[in-house]
């Protein structure tokens, strides 16, 4: 299988995919496009059935799949022995409940808090939170989430948001970047979850390799 990402340092959506098949040892290619170039829609386009130019894309075989939730459901289904999502009927809605959130919702989240690994928290970034009442209804939601979820996990000591990392772990991953990128505060138990998730082999890779790359796009770095 071949996977195209963009900026490991800017593409949240690049990241999901990518961390499922790293943490859950998939044998996979992956090549790089990046972002705002002048040839990367073309680039995107070169590789078919993909009108919108959008990234990540999976190919296997003759099968062309666009999407990050759907390349996870793909990936879900021909490694059902995997268990990339929980095992129990109960949780698997719940956690495909709660990527579909992550797929669709918190737009003031992504529209404030652009993803970029290698940013610092600023002593500002407090205030662009305070006055942004939407933007701060996001988070509450998310910390809601973790929460009740980890609430859960607390009899038997496991660090992920179903016991074991699963496909919904991997989509909350790029917020925990975000946070740390803005100085994010939240609840001592959501922090323990930002660590153990930043401390996850998988996501210690992305971000490593995130941090060597050279390219700079101005608008993420606003």
């Amino acid at each position: 299988m071949l996977l195209i990402i963009a900026n490991k340092n800017y593409s949240s959506w690049s990241m999901r995919p990518w961390l499922v098949l790293k943490h859950f040892n998939i044998p996979f290619q992956e090549e790089t496009i990046l972002l705002k170039k002048q040839n990367t829609r073309q680039q995107i386009l070169e590789y078919g059935k993909n009108p919108l130019g959008t990234l990540p894309i999976l190919i296997d075989d003759d099968l062309i799949i666009q999407d990050s939730l759907a390349i996870c459901e793909y990936l879900a289904d021909i490694y059902s022995q995997l268990n990339l999502w929980p095992q129990t009927l109960k949780q698997k809605a719940q956690a495909r409940s709660i990527v579909a959130q992550m797929h669709s919702s918190f737009v003031h989240l992504r529209q404030n808090y652009n993803m970029n690994i290698k940013r610092q928290s600023k002593p500002n970034d407090k205030t662009i939170r305070e006055d942004n009442s939407k933007l701060d209804a996001d988070i509450k939601r998310i910390e809601q989430i973790w929460t009740e979820l980890l609430i859960q996990n607390t009899q038997e000591n496991k660090p992920y948001l179903f016991g074991d990392f699963s496909i919904a772990d991997a989509f909350f991953a790029p917020v925990v970047t975000r946070f740390y990128s803005y100085g994010v505060d939240i609840n001592k138990a959501c922090q323990k979850y930002m660590q153990d998730i930043i401390n996850t082999p998988a996501v210690k890779a992305w971000i490593n390799l995130a941090k060597t790359e050279t390219e700079i796009i101005h608008e993420y770095e606003v």
